[in-house]
């Protein structure tokens, strides 16, 4: 019974937090190579929410637990180093959170939830810097393997 709480407790709240973090590591990159617009957009269905800023528009629709992506406009195009900055980004946020989550295990609090926070975090991160493509779904390794080749 308890195994079953802890997959309840990854796909409700640790996926779609550590989905997020993949997000907001891309945001971060395409503001760094200065984006004149990023959307994130979290999930399928009816929209339960959108705000649109100058620089951001978010969109929250209603089945948010794997849907997650991010897009980037600027004027200028993108270079091919400003685009692997942007897909990098994701990746390495959630292996930093990863990390961060791992210290607090080791040195602070050891408990299940921050070791799934952990473990999903690094599998985010070393899962998509592996080129995959299945469908119209690709990884960011995926996406950077295609820039240069």
């Amino acid at each position: 019974m308890i195994y079953v709480l802890y997959f309840i407790f990854l796909i409700f709240f640790v996926a779609p937090f550590s989905l997020l973090i993949h997000e907001l590591g891309h945001m971060f990159g395409a503001v760094r190579m200065k984006a004149t617009k990023i959307q994130l957009s979290i999930g399928t269905g009816k929209k339960l929410y959108e705000k649109d800023e100058s620089q951001f528009h978010i969109i929250i629709r209603r089945l948010f637990l794997f849907h997650y992506a991010t897009a980037t406009i600027r004027d200028e195009p993108f270079t091919t180093k400003e685009k692997v900055v942007i897909t990098l980004m994701g990746p390495v946020f959630n292996g930093i959170v990863a990390f961060v989550f791992f210290m607090i295990d080791l040195f602070f609090y050891e408990h299940i939830g921050i070791q799934l926070c952990m473990l999903f975090n690094f599998w985010l991160f070393f899962v998509n810097l592996i080129p995959f493509k299945i469908g119209q779904k690709q990884s960011d390794g995926y996406t950077i393997y295609r820039l240069f080749f």
